[in-house]
């Protein structure tokens, strides 16, 4: 009788070792796959940055200078300007600010091109600097910004 309780009680604690090891493995395999999912979207995100410095820096406009675009390692989309010619580069940054994010939430909903940051909900940050490289201000677009 004893054999037959060890017997049942080893195939017991077999079951669930050989469960708690498949849970294991099945959490390991999610986490596989999400930092390869993550990872292919950082090159693609490193490769639109790349494309757009090729034609950097441009003048968008009399004030302002598109300086170049990264990615941090959390796959936020940053793009760098500079504000040129004028004594108050930070009321200049300020008086564009109203109405950007809803032009901005316009144009990831009509340009497919920007699908890509919608699709995989990756935050885009606007910096915004003087001359002297001088952080101004950071403008961030979120995904709850956007959809």
């Amino acid at each position: 009788m004893q054999t037959f309780l060890t017997l049942r009680m080893n195939k017991t604690d077999m079951f669930r070792k050989l469960y708690f090891l498949g849970c294991l493995l099945a959490l390991a395999l999610v986490f596989v796959q999400c930092q390869s999912d993550n990872k292919a979207l950082h090159k693609k995100l490193a490769d639109m940055a790349a494309n757009l410095n090729v034609s950097t820096p441009t003048m968008l406009d009399a004030n302002t200078r598109f300086d170049s675009a990264s990615v941090t390692r959390d796959n936020i989309f940053r793009y760098h300007y500079t504000v040129l010619h004028t004594s108050d580069p930070d009321s200049t940054v300020t008086a564009m600010l109203p109405g950007m994010k809803d032009r901005m939430k316009g144009m990831f909903t009509t340009h497919p091109d920007l699908r890509i940051f919608t699709q995989n909900k990756v935050s885009i940050e606007y910096i915004y600097s003087d001359s002297l490289q001088h952080i101004i201000q950071t403008i961030t677009i979120t995904p709850q910004d956007y959809q």
